[in-house]
């Protein structure tokens, strides 16, 4: 089955719409008027949350934050902790862990073989339906 644009549409939207919302602004301390953990319960896809402790953009706190809110909307996600620097997945620079890119890379062709190449099936997890923790 080839996939087009069309079938694309509805998750490129959902990406659009939040992961900019999700995103640090430049340099800012205080999101104030940032409402994006408000509207979480709009998204409606599955989402795949990859996340380095190791970041200094979004410390502990605000993970803990993104998680809670996420899981309060009852939003169909997996979460992924690594131990890696904070752009451990860019092909560049002294920071790029290549292992742990594959890694992050294979869970999101999963998540993309799962919902776009054969429909829309159930997440396997271990650790309970909707989400994960590593």
């Amino acid at each position: 089955m080839a996939l087009e644009d069309r079938d694309l549409e509805p998750l490129w939207k959902n990406i659009a719409e939040i992961l900019p919302k999700l995103l640090p602004r430049e340099r800012a301390e205080k999101w104030t008027d940032d409402d994006s953990l408000d509207r979480m319960r709009e998204i409606t896809g599955e989402l795949l949350m990859i996340l380095s402790r190791e970041d200094p953009h979004v410390p502990g706190e605000g993970r803990a934050r993104i998680y809670s809110a996420m899981a309060e909307a009852r939003l169909n996600f997996t979460w992924h902790e690594f131990n890696g620097q904070h752009p451990f997945l860019r092909d560049e620079g002294p920071r790029y862990d290549p292992a742990l890119a594959l890694t992050c890379y294979g869970l999101a062709l999963e998540l993309f073989q799962r919902k776009l190449g054969e429909g829309d099936r159930p997440a396997v997890s271990a650790a309970g339906a909707g989400e994960s923790r590593h």
